[in-house]
């Protein structure tokens, strides 16, 4: 039995390396402070009031990650060959056409570190000062990148000039399989809380408490399955 391959080779089926990328992280929340207490007036006008806690929700979100870097190609089989069989074959003659198969996507990459939670406000004299808000959310992982294209096959023309049953040719023919998809990236960290507010220095308040961090970014999203090549076709002359 003849074997006879018309092959593309495969990509390297690791996947590249994790995008390095990584997006500056944001600033403190704005405004960077809630209000302060207010302890003023008598009587009918008296102010009781604490100072203001931090926003838990004005700490700012990170930036999102960079997407993941496309796998290579597979290799495209040979174009333009002719296979001719000029002597006698006993049993069957077996040939695989096929292209090489795509790299993986890489990973994509990590999300943005998020920015400062908001300061609490201030005390005064018997009020007491705001705790600080939470810290932003992390920036969301890149999407993981593409995999990398399965290669072509083309025509090939296959002349027999012997006598050769057509249905002992036995071919293999597979376009070559796109690269699987790539990992979506890490979540950036959450952001740092936001400080208490002050303390006062004629009354019996201290600080407020410290906000609690912010949230680690949600992971990104997966890449794109890479294309299949194309797939050409055999031509038998006898």
């Amino acid at each position: 039995m003849g074997l006879f391959c018309i092959c593309g080779d495969d990509a390297a089926q690791s996947s590249p390396a994790t995008n390095p990328a990584v997006p500056a992280m944001v600033g403190k929340a704005n405004p960077p402070k809630a209000g302060d207490a207010n302890d003023s007036g008598w009587a009918t006008w008296d102010h009781d009031e604490a100072g203001s806690a931090g926003d838990d929700s004005a700490g700012p979100l990170g930036l999102p990650g960079q997407t993941g870097f496309t796998g290579a190609p597979g290799s495209d089989a040979p174009s333009g060959v002719t296979v001719s069989i000029d002597h006698t074959i006993s049993g069957s003659f077996e040939m695989r056409i096929a292209g090489g198969r795509g790299q993986p996507g890489g990973k994509g990459g990590i999300g943005g570190a998020a920015g400062e939670g908001q300061d609490g406000g201030n005390s005064d004299d018997e009020q007491p000062a705001g705790r600080g808000g939470r810290g932003g959310t992390g920036g969301t992982g890149g999407q993981g990148g593409t995999g990398g294209r399965g290669g072509n096959t083309s025509d090939v023309d296959f002349i027999v000039n012997v006598p050769l049953n057509v249905s002992n040719i036995v071919v293999h023919y597979s376009q070559g399989i796109g690269g699987n998809q790539g990992p979506g990236g890490d979540g950036g960290p959450g952001g740092p809380s936001g400080h208490g507010g002050a303390g006062n220095t004629d009354g019996p308040q201290g600080p407020g408490p410290q906000g609690p961090p912010g949230f680690t970014g949600s992971g990104g999203p997966a890449g794109a399955r890479g294309q299949d090549g194309t797939v050409g076709k055999l031509i038998i002359s006898v």
